[in-house]
């Protein structure tokens, strides 16, 4: 939190701990959150609220950034995404993600689903623009992509078809764990996903088929 903006909460009856409004809020400019928005006139049931004189304002602080010829895509995000991607590992991620998929919205709901397999536990939003009218889709890279989803196809495979029928939650979870373990020590696997996000972009892939072979298993 940059000096003027900790200058202000402090000046309307806040303080920041842990880079935190009040020790709890991780962003100064937001609606609602009227807990750290004390300073009103009337009542609790008729409040009128001085909009600009609170720890926590709903007024946007704006940042000019010059557009460069070499810019091909924007990254909107709420905390919940950048709590667990820094901004390198989303652009590098997004990027990949457009190459295969071709389509904004279906790469943003990707980056939706990696923060939330990542452990994100706050909201997640995701907006992602294209700034060039150029077909996104490249055959190199979805090729890679097939590559990767063959490899973890085969390894999950392997694992069900080396393992007695699991007849318990317990015996699933191990099945489960030893995927997980072969596909994070795979070499070939780790040079093939996506840059940024690693095996995490992957878990619902992963999920979907360990899923399905194990109700063939049972």
């Amino acid at each position: 939190m940059d000096a003027e903006e900790r200058k202000r909460i402090y000046e309307t009856g806040g303080f920041v701990r842990y880079n935190r409004v009040n020790g709890n809020l991780a962003l100064s400019r937001a609606f609602g959150d009227f807990d750290l928005k004390p300073n009103f006139e009337g009542t609790w049931l008729s409040r009128n609220f001085f909009d600009l004189f609170q720890p926590v304002i709903a007024s946007p602080t704006c940042t000019i950034v010059p557009r460069e010829d070499t810019d091909s895509l924007l990254v909107l995000g709420s905390d919940g995404v950048f709590d667990v991607l820094s901004s390198s590992e989303t652009a590098k991620y997004v990027h990949h993600e457009a190459n295969i998929i071709g389509k904004n919205k279906e790469v943003a709901w990707k980056l939706v689903d990696t923060s939330f397999s990542r452990g994100s536990s706050d909201n997640i939003t995701a907006l992602v623009v294209f700034l060039n009218a150029k077909e996104y889709k490249s055959e190199n890279f979805i090729a890679r992509h097939e590559k990767m989803t063959k490899l973890i196809e085969s390894t999950i495979e392997n694992v069900f078809a080396s393992s007695k029928t699991p007849k318990t939650n317990n015996e699933a979870v191990q099945i489960w764990r030893q995927i997980l373990s072969k596909l994070e020590s795979d070499a070939t696997l780790q040079q093939l996903l996506p840059p940024g996000a690693g095996l995490s972009s992957q878990l619902s892939l992963i999920r979907g088929i360990f899923s399905a072979r194990l109700n063939q298993k049972q």
